[in-house]
């Protein structure tokens, strides 16, 4: 191809690359969108305002990704924690609750400081008792960092936050951990003062498995944005911020498909088209193979049926009817439903009943050491214009890990949380919510009755006292759920005095999985919303953005910002973007 030919060429696809969809096709574009909690949702939303058709898959059986929350439903696994810090500048995050209807939710959280506390320290203080305590620990930790003028070291802190090159803070620290930062010349600010404390807070980590650049650019949005104080989101969240954000979707026209795991993305020439819903259920290896139908069992899923129909010929049949799913038992040479009586031949072919559709089969094979069974692929191709992953870390190693290997070097971290149920009550001192320290175990804790209306009858009723507690992920790592639970119960314990003696009414224990870890230089492997494969589109809190918002703005940003790439791809309108400090 001449150079004149191919620059016309290019530019024949860079035109039509921006021509609005309505003058190129009789339909909207069709999006999927794979996850259902705040990224998902803001990715659909934006969407489906702007033109698109978007069908939102969840794999669980509700809406809200790692903040769904719970309220008074106690789960003994996944996640568990119910309360959550919503700061000042989650403006994304707030125009998306009062776009859609839900800002009340806003409205009615209870403001309450986010307090640090020393296990050290005995009783609750006042809070200018507790500024003052701060004021002098923040003192004796700048002179320990070898701040001989606070006050001046300070000024350059903030100035160094003011201008920190937020786009380029990776680079500028070096993909270093907050401890070797804190080693090498760090800057005096309040987060890097007390690194630990609030490394822990934020990103349920120790500052010396941290990146430094993730801490300085949360600082300096958390710093700017709201201060010392944050709203609480507390109680069913999932019933007052997403179910209601689920319905919203629908009522623009969307589509919302709860307990859908995706087990695959779907590439072909060159984009992704789709993804495939369901699983492959697993096969056999017979070593023996008795007359007549042999079932082999598959753990929590429906037999397959096995049956030699002619010598060295064999049929391989699934144990689910195709009518309503039920179970099927050999009778004779039938398969039968025992819900439906639909009636199955040696080749599948319903015969009798309600069923119109044959069994699905899978491939029997004789080899030398027995039969060799395939498994049952019940998976369901879903195609569309463009798919936005919207899920956490795990999930996005498995689905893209065969087309963006970089994805395989992000990681995880788990969050242990316990609650517990006390027959006394705390002081009126003691704070809603406080980051600890000194405590072996837990990193933070929460009055639930304080803030959280089931946790607060339950208290009022037994003149006691809920309180949930949050851990680092080592906590629980190879030890039972009851070594867990009594570790936890102790720092309890000794983060409020007054339940030293009080008696254990009730606990519950529960685990979250899919926390990102910001390991020092995980930015080298994280991907835009953009990464470079056509049709794909990604979001969430571990995702690269030039702002410096962190976790719930984070995720909402980016929702919103990978649906915008593709409105403007189409040439359909966008949702707005705020400037953020």
């Amino acid at each position: 191809m001449s150079e004149l030919k191919r620059r016309s060429f290019l530019a024949m696809m860079a035109a039509g690359a921006t021509t609005p969809w309505t003058a190129k096709a009789s339909r909207p574009p069709r999006v999927l969108v794979v996850g259902g909690g705040p990224a998902g949702l803001s990715a659909a939303l934006t969407l489906a305002e702007n033109g698109a058709e978007v069908t939102l898959l969840e794999a669980s059986e509700g809406l809200g990704g790692k903040m769904r929350g719970d309220g008074d439903i106690i789960r003994k696994d996944g996640p568990g924690a119910t309360v959550y810090s919503f700061w000042e500048g989650y403006r994304h995050t707030q125009d998306l609750m009062e776009r859609h209807g839900i800002g009340q939710v806003l409205e009615n959280a209870p403001q309450a400081p986010v307090s640090l506390h020393w296990a050290s320290e005995r009783g609750h203080p006042t809070p200018i008792e507790a500024r003052m305590r701060l004021f002098r620990r923040y003192i004796e930790r700048a002179h320990k960092l070898g701040h001989a003028l606070p006050s001046i070291a300070t000024r350059q802190g903030r100035k160094f936050l003011k201008n920190l090159d937020t786009p380029g803070a990776s680079e500028q620290l070096m993909g270093r951990s907050v401890i070797e930062w804190q080693k090498n010349g760090a800057p005096l600010t309040f987060f890097g003062a007390f690194s630990r404390e609030m490394a822990q807070s934020h990103w349920l980590n120790n500052p010396g498995a941290l990146d430094a650049a993730t801490f300085a650019r949360g600082e300096r949005f958390y710093g700017t944005a709201g201060g010392a104080t944050a709203k609480l989101l507390a109680g069913n969240l999932q019933a007052q911020i997403w179910t209601p954000l689920g319905r919203r979707l629908e009522a623009l026209g969307g589509k919302v498909r709860v307990s859908q795991p995706v087990d695959n993305l779907v590439f072909r020439n060159g984009r992704v088209t789709g993804v495939l819903i369901g699983k492959e259920l697993p096969g056999a290896m017979l070593d023996e193979h008795p007359g007549g139908w042999f079932q082999v069992e598959r753990l929590e899923n429906p037999p397959l049926f096995i049956r030699e129909v002619s010598p060295g010929r064999w049929t391989g049949l699934s144990g689910r009817c195709s009518h309503c799913a039920g179970d099927l038992e050999p009778i004779g040479e039938m398969l039968v439903c025992a819900a439906d009586g639909a009636r199955f031949n040696l080749e599948g072919q319903p015969q009798s009943g309600p069923a119109r559709h044959r069994l699905n089969h899978v491939l029997v094979e004789q080899g030398d050491d027995g039969l060799y069974v395939d498994g049952e692929d019940l998976r369901e191709e879903i195609t569309a214009d463009a798919v936005v992953l919207a899920v956490p870390v795990p999930v996005l190693k498995r689905l893209s890990g065969h087309l963006l290997p970089q994805v395989e070097e992000l990681e995880s971290c788990r969050a242990t949380i316990g609650r517990f149920y006390f027959d006394t009550d705390v002081s009126e001192e003691a704070r809603v919510s406080a980051t600890f320290m000194n405590l072996p175990s837990t990193i933070k804790g929460f009055l639930l009755h304080r803030i959280e209306p089931g946790a607060r009858r339950w208290a009022t009723a037994h003149n006691g006292s809920v309180i949930e507690i949050h851990s680092l992920g080592e906590i629980s790592q190879d030890r039972p759920y009851e070594e867990v639970l009594a570790l936890m119960e102790q720092d309890v314990r000794a983060a409020w005095p007054e339940l030293s003696e009080a008696r254990l009414v009730d606990q519950s224990l529960s685990f979250d999985n899919q926390l990102t870890w910001y390991k020092p230089g995980w930015q080298a492997h994280a991907l835009p919303t953009d990464p470079g494969i056509a049709g794909l589109r990604v979001c969430g809190d571990h995702v690269l953005l030039d702002a410096s918002c962190q976790h719930l703005e984070k995720a909402v940003l980016s929702g919103r910002l990978a649906a915008n790439g593709l409105l403007e791809r189409w040439g359909l309108p966008q949702s707005p973007v705020f400037e953020l400090t």
